[in-house]
């Protein structure tokens, strides 16, 4: 996943890709936790991490006030965060699997599921600030 959030940063507004490094950096901590099982993980993911993503996507939604069912990807920058979001629900996905037989921390599966959110409402926010977001109601 954080190959395709480096992509992203390079077709994103500065604003947005300064989110997504400090983003990649948290999921080094998400996966060597999850590589830790048996050990105390030395930086684990925080209910305060998962707070800063909620908090982002608070910021963004009063921002973007969306009104209906968006079509994703008028542009190339909310494609990129759109493909993020994809990944990183098949990763939730996996992470899910992985907790029915291994111990998991629900707090990953948390930062991982609010992960997903804030990847959406970045994308919308890129449209946004283009004029592009386009509905579903808006398709002929």
């Amino acid at each position: 996943m954080s190959s395709f959030l480096s992509e992203a940063t390079h077709f994103s507004t500065e604003e947005i890709a300064h989110h997504l490094v400090k983003i990649q950096r948290s999921l080094f901590r998400v996966a060597g936790q999850l590589a830790s099982r048996d050990v105390d993980y030395v930086e684990p993911i925080e209910e305060e991490d998962v707070q800063s993503l909620t908090d982002l996507v608070h910021r963004y939604e009063s921002e973007v006030k969306l009104d209906g069912f968006v079509i994703p990807g008028s542009t190339v920058s909310s494609s990129k965060l759109d493909i993020c979001r994809t990944v990183a629900r098949r990763a939730e996905r996996r992470v899910i699997a992985l907790s029915r037989t291994e111990k998991v921390e629900s707090v990953l599966l948390k930062y991982i599921n609010r992960l997903s959110d804030l990847l959406f409402m970045f994308a919308r926010y890129e449209e946004y600030r283009a004029g592009k977001i386009v509905y579903k109601r808006d398709i002929k």
